[in-house]
């Protein structure tokens, strides 16, 4: 123990593969062997790399928004009876303040309402239209759409007074303002006796009857 060096000492020890002695023998073709690794290492790293890259930040996706279908609800007058107005001009119900509540998602597309008489039948009259500043579907504040009538027939009965609400591009703009498609369309209908007031055991089943359809 006296004088005796208890450090340890590292000592080299050949490699257990044939391999890795190559370049000693061979050393220029092992060169160009490394050098073809390397290469083709760093080539699947670009190839992995870009791959990555792909996944990592994929392009945005891209979509076309549309407006949604108006839907009306809440109606005033209702529309299950007879909205009786007078054909006197004195009396308080000469006319009649028609109104209804619509919800669409209009993307920046404005809205409009049309009102008919006999919407759908040979003899329909267009009465008149209203533009209604775009919105969004929202419950809370739903659009409130309103017209005031004066009909200008006498004693008249079961005559349909129709609502229709559509985006003002879905508007033909021809004579009858029909629609182009159908798929943007809301309608709501009030049946309507142009008298002072109704005569015998008339109901809105006998005007559906008489009509041949609910337009």
């Amino acid at each position: 123990m006296n004088g005796m060096v208890t450090e340890p000492v590292s000592v080299r020890r050949p490699s257990m593969t044939i391999l890795s002695r190559l370049h000693l023998l061979f050393p220029l073709p092992w060169a160009l062997l490394r050098a073809l690794v390397w290469s083709s290492q760093f080539a699947s790293a670009v190839v992995v790399s870009a791959l990555l890259q792909g996944c990592l930040f994929p392009a945005p996706p891209t979509w076309d928004s549309k407006p949604t279908r108006p839907q009306l609800f809440d109606p005033t007058p209702a529309t299950t009876q007879f909205v009786v107005i007078s054909t006197d001009g004195t009396a308080s119900n000469h006319t009649v303040t028609f109104a209804v509540s619509e919800l669409s998602e209009d993307e920046g597309h404005a809205l409009r309402a049309i009102w008919y008489l006999n919407y759908g039948l040979p003899n329909v009259t267009y009465i008149n239209s209203r533009d209604i500043p775009p919105g969004h579907l929202d419950i809370i504040h739903p659009k409130e759409i309103s017209v005031v009538y004066t009909p200008t027939q006498k004693n008249a009965m079961c005559v349909p007074f129709t609502l229709l609400v559509m985006h003002i591009e879905n508007d033909s703009n021809l004579e009858n303002h029909y629609p182009i498609d159908d798929s943007d369309v809301a309608t709501v209908t009030w049946w309507l006796s142009i008298t002072n007031s109704i005569s015998g055991d008339l109901a809105l089943s006998d005007c559906l009857t008489s009509a041949g359809a609910s337009p």
